[in-house]
């Protein structure tokens, strides 16, 4: 039996070969079959993984706070952290003294007449007013 097959990387160099088989060849297919004890392993092994790392995730934290209240031996939390942790400020920045301090002094520059640059006839002056000077200006009531 003659076959006569193209050879798909050298088919332009070397052109169309003849390949002779024998009645004796015969080609077989390996049976497509999955091996199911092997796939039961890997799904126990995969379900086994995935409840531990439930069981750790739950236990990780500790008891809930309905399970920390007073009479179960539980010490209780403390009521906030503290204010400050070396210069680091912990708290809201417009609700710890130094931020309030610093909004107020930022408004009263807002608030204040004063010179920026005398000799060059440069002034500050408050910004409601310098508002109301650019409405003016368009034409709109303050």
């Amino acid at each position: 039996m003659t076959v006569s097959m193209t050879a798909s990387k050298n088919a332009l160099q070397d052109g169309p070969r003849e390949v002779t088989m024998s009645d004796r060849f015969v080609v077989r297919q390996e049976r497509d079959a999955l091996v199911s004890w092997k796939l039961g392993v890997i799904g126990a092994a995969a379900a086994a993984i995935f409840a531990a790392s439930i069981g750790v995730s739950v236990w990780l934290p500790g008891p809930t706070p309905a399970a920390r209240a007073p009479g179960r031996g539980a010490e209780a939390a403390p009521s906030s952290a503290p204010a400050t942790i070396g210069t680091l400020e912990q708290r809201l920045i417009l609700a710890a003294p130094r931020g309030l301090e610093t909004k107020r002094r930022q408004r009263d520059e807002l608030d204040r007449w004063g010179w920026v640059d005398r000799d060059a006839g440069l002034a500050r002056i408050p910004v409601e007013r310098a508002m109301d000077l650019v409405a003016d200006e368009a034409g709109a009531a303050p």
